[in-house]
């Protein structure tokens, strides 16, 4: 028969394993409503503080990394910029490291590393910043080379993350990194696609061509063109032309990758090509112009060149359609 004692206890137990399944409910509700907040590129901070709360901790993190562990992404949450670049220097060989890394989709509690105290990445990264106590989970998707890896810490003086806490951590991490997901699709979709229309597929990235999001019709372009999705910078061509501002990144003969300003970033859209993508940008012009119904002089006049270039222009433009007349080009230039 079970004391008194034990019944109350197995009581406490099952009122504790309710509020923790409550709380997980109610922050997993909070979380997938956040996926429609796409005014701007926070989300990862907003899902941090909101988890963060609930975890009780001090700081915590958000770290994305490509195919050969290069740091792509970093959202900090109570923690200095100075942390970055501590950050960047970590130790992949460290054990304690390989034992987060090599066990995804599994929160690791530093409390139960007898040797955490002495590894480099408490010695070089957690401990000059007041970090104590850490729960790290890393996640990873089958079709795309990014890695997550979120991690919340507490400082010294604060007591360690208990089991239940860390099961809780683990159990949202996964769905903080499809509401991440759900969010940059919506973030295009909602933002871009209903005003540019027609895009297969879609990218975002920075100035230097570093690709910091993609669908798996993107990837699919990317092996296409013989690209590896582990290293996640577009080919060097392909970032002169954005250096350059040119809105065509690439054309091939069943689409092209057309690039779009968007907050500080890229937009990568692919479009399927037409028959006058085959044209440089000052053919299009001139043969535009010229299926108009004006003549050399008037063009020339237009784009600042001379008759004898417009006709150089309209003659490769023939070339390259297959046409030789102008009817033929009036028809390709109907919609």
């Amino acid at each position: 028969m079970q004391s008194l004692s034990g019944v109350e206890g197995q009581q406490q137990k099952e009122t504790l394993n309710k509020t923790n399944t409550d709380v997980a409910l109610h922050t997993l509700r909070e979380v997938y409503q956040g996926c429609h907040n796409t005014e701007g590129l926070g989300f990862q901070a907003s899902l941090l503080g909101l988890v963060g709360g609930v975890l009780s901790c001090d700081s915590c993190t958000w770290a994305i990394h490509d195919g050969e562990q290069r740091l792509i992404d970093l959202c900090l949450n109570g923690l200095p910029e100075s942390f970055a670049e501590c950050f960047r220097q970590v130790d992949w060989q460290d054990p304690i490291v390989k034992a987060i890394t090599e066990t995804p989709e599994n929160t690791c509690n530093t409390a139960l590393y007898q040797h955490w105290h002495q590894s480099a990445i408490y010695q070089n990264i957690c401990a000059p910043f007041g970090i104590e106590h850490v729960l790290s989970t890393v996640f990873q998707r089958h079709w795309t080379p990014f890695s997550h890896t979120i991690s919340f810490f507490r400082g010294t003086g604060s007591p360690p993350f208990s089991e239940q806490e860390r099961l809780l951590a683990q159990h949202i991490g996964t769905h903080l990194i499809e509401a991440w997901r759900i969010n940059r699709r919506l973030l295009i979709q909602e933002n871009v696609f209903k005003e540019l229309g027609g895009a297969e597929c879609a990218a975002l990235v920075d100035h230097n061509g570093e690709i910091l999001y993609f669908d798996e019709g993107f990837a699919n372009i990317l092996r296409g063109n013989r690209m590896s999705t582990q290293s996640l910078c577009l080919p060097k061509t392909w970032v002169d032309c954005l250096h350059k501002g040119r809105s065509t990144l690439h054309t091939a003969d069943a689409y092209r990758v057309e690039a779009r300003p968007f907050a500080d970033l890229n937009l990568l859209l692919v479009r399927k090509s037409d028959t006058l993508d085959q044209l440089t940008r000052r053919e299009l012009a001139v043969v535009k112009l010229f299926a108009e119904g004006k003549t050399y002089k008037e063009i020339a006049r237009d784009l600042c060149i001379s008759p004898s270039t417009v006709r150089n222009h309209i003659h490769g433009a023939y070339n390259r359609l297959g046409i030789n007349n102008k009817v033929q080009l009036i028809k390709l230039m109907q919609p």
